[in-house]
């Protein structure tokens, strides 16, 4: 601080604007009132100089003209405050800048799930709808598609030299079973055994089975039966 004319003259090289014009004001212990009486500035204005509140001040060259008044009022150098001023609405300007380059800030969107009695309702419906699909489709392909058979006895068309060949295997439950469209005897879990007389030369087997609507699933077997040659 240096005296000039009986003036305390502040440096403003450091600080705001307002603080520094705050700063100005206590050293010589004047009110903004008295300052707003010298320099025909009104309260407001000079409150808001010091609270650095520029939204709320005019535009520029009015500022710069109180802070022309306020500088000589109180004895300092006008242009340092007034470069000062400049300095400050620079930097602002600049920050709006890069604000509109960015875009405006969006709020986060809340990714919380919340599960409502009524989604947990409608999840299981569709659970429940699901599994008695599976269950009703497993059921009709088994219905209305052929059954299943399977020849464990013999395994292949073959030459035998015996009359009687055992045929065995297994079909679908609930299935009946035929050989040559006899029916034959099953067991409850789908299991069948019977002896077959065969008839010397070529004997064509089919092992048929049928379910309930009728749907067909058959197995052919060629068995050749050649009975031992007697030697004298």
């Amino acid at each position: 601080m240096t005296k000039t004319n009986g003036f305390t003259k502040t440096s403003v090289t450091s600080g705001t604007l307002g603080s520094v014009l705050k700063r100005m004001r206590a050293n010589k212990d004047l009110t903004l009132e008295e300052i707003s009486n010298a320099t025909k500035i009104q309260v407001k204005y000079l409150r808001w100089l010091e609270e650095d509140n520029c939204k709320r001040l005019p535009a520029p060259v009015y500022v710069e003209g109180f802070l022309k008044s306020y500088a000589k009022f109180m004895n300092e150098d006008y242009k340092e405050i007034i470069a000062l001023f400049k300095k400050e609405q620079d930097i602002r300007e600049n920050i709006l800048n890069k604000n509109k380059d960015f875009g405006p800030i969006k709020p986060l969107k809340d990714t919380s799930i919340i599960i409502s009695s009524k989604a947990i309702v409608v999840s299981l419906v569709c659970c429940v709808a699901l599994v008695s699909f599976a269950y009703l489709y497993r059921q009709a392909y088994f219905i209305f598609a052929p059954p299943k058979i399977e020849i464990s006895t013999p395994l292949h068309d073959t030459t035998v030299s015996n009359q009687t060949i055992e045929i065995s295997g297994k079909s679908s439950v609930g299935s009946q079973i035929f050989i040559n469209d006899q029916s034959i005897f099953a067991n409850a879990d789908g299991t069948f055994q019977e002896s077959v007389k065969l008839s010397e030369g070529l004997n064509i087997l089919k092992i048929s089975s049928v379910n309930k609507m009728g749907k067909e699933s058959k197995v052919i077997r060629n068995i050749i039966y050649q009975p031992k040659a007697d030697h004298p």
